[in-house]
């Protein structure tokens, strides 16, 4: 009953909200290097960020556009780009130990998780990721 529900929710109140929590937010598809220079960092910005895995530096074929390590370790640093211009950043990263050593400086918390793979064996998987954020959270607002 509760999926019934939801779909009788008024979305275009649902999108009004939205619309207004993101309101002067800019989109840009660049390389995360490009954007970081042409916006730079300052205090009250904040930026999420959701690189390849790292995993994927070792599979050829994981993403349409692939993350060398070389990429990793330029993220890390315009991460440390905006740190020091004052802006707040949440980067979601794979579990893996190379991403825990690049970011141990900051707030690094684990999260549970289940995707949404393609199969019914994937889609049972529980996994664990990285978010990584330069301040302490303080609360959670859904959008819907």
């Amino acid at each position: 009953m509760t999926m019934v529900k939801d779909w009788k929710k008024d979305w275009g109140a649902e999108l009004k909200y939205s619309r207004e929590e993101i309101a002067g937010a800019t989109i840009e598809n660049l390389d995360f290097g490009d954007l970081i220079d042409r916006y730079k960092p300052k205090n009250g910005d904040f930026w999420y960020l959701d690189p390849p895995y790292f995993i994927a530096t070792d599979k050829g074929d994981y993403y349409q556009h692939n993350f060398t390590a070389e990429d990793h370790i330029r993220l890390k640093e315009k991460v440390d780009d905006i740190n020091k211009g004052g802006g707040k950043f949440m980067v979601s990263y794979d579990y893996r130990d190379e991403v825990y050593d690049l970011y141990k400086d900051y707030n690094v918390i684990t999260i549970d998780l289940k995707y949404q793979g393609a199969t019914d064996e994937n889609r049972l998987k529980k996994r664990k990721e990285y978010l990584i954020l330069n301040y302490e959270p303080v609360n959670q607002t859904s959008l819907f």
